[in-house]
C-alpha cells in the first residue's frame, strides 16, 4: 500500500490569492501529479483550493473545460503576522455588491491544574457578504492565546478588518 506524505509548506508572507472550486479524486490526483499545490478549503472541506499563481492561463482554461472540475470563485487568504496591522489594496475588479469576508480569530491557550492540561479553544469563524471597501482596507489577524502555568487558559485575539479608516 502506498502512503501520501505530507510535506509542510512555508507560510507565505503576504496574501495568496486562489481558485476556489470543487473536482473529482481523480483530477485532484492529476493536478497534484502536474505540480499543482491542491489544498482542502480549510473551512469548507468538500472544495479545493490552489494558488492562482500556479495555474497557468493555458491550465486554467483546459480546467474550466474538464466536466469533472467546477469553478466557484476566486479566493484571497490573508497570511501575515499577528496582532500587526496590515494594508490591503483593493483590486480594481472587487465587487462590492457581490462578496464575502471571512474572518477566523486567535484561539484560546489550554489550562493547567496540577500539572493536567485541557486543550485550548479554536478561534471562532464569522463573516460578512457585500462589503464595501475602498481603495484601501486595513485588517489585523488576532493572536493565539498565551499558553499559562497554572489555572484558566487565555482568549485569543479578535480579527477584524476596518473598510474606511486606519484604526
Amino acid at each position: 500500500m502506498e502512503f501520501l506524505t505530507r510535506v509542510p509548506l512555508a507560510r507565505p508572507k503576504r496574501n495568496v490569492d486562489c481558485i476556489l472550486f470543487t473536482a473529482t479524486a481523480a483530477l485532484i490526483v492529476a493536478m497534484l501529479a502536474a505540480g499543482i499545490p491542491v489544498r482542502h478549503h480549510p473551512l469548507r472541506t468538500d472544495q479545493f483550493v490552489a494558488p492562482l499563481s500556479s495555474i497557468g492561463h493555458s491550465k486554467f482554461w483546459e480546467l474550466l473545460q474538464d466536466q469533472r472540475f467546477q469553478y466557484l470563485a476566486i479566493v484571497t487568504f490573508f497570511v501575515s503576522p499577528t496582532n500587526s496591522l496590515q494594508t490591503y489594496n483593493t483590486p480594481s475588479n472587487w465587487n462590492n455588491a457581490a462578496n464575502t469576508i471571512g474572518m477566523i480569530a486567535g484561539g484560546g491557550s489550554g489550562a493547567s491544574t496540577s500539572g493536567l492540561g485541557g486543550g485550548g479553544g479554536a478561534g471562532a469563524y464569522s463573516a460578512a457578504s457585500n462589503i464595501t471597501l475602498g481603495a484601501t482596507a486595513f485588517y489585523l489577524i488576532g493572536a493565539g492565546g498565551s499558553g499559562i502555568g497554572g489555572g484558566s487558559g487565555n482568549d485569543g485575539g479578535m480579527s477584524q478588518i476596518q473598510t474606511g479608516h486606519h484604526y
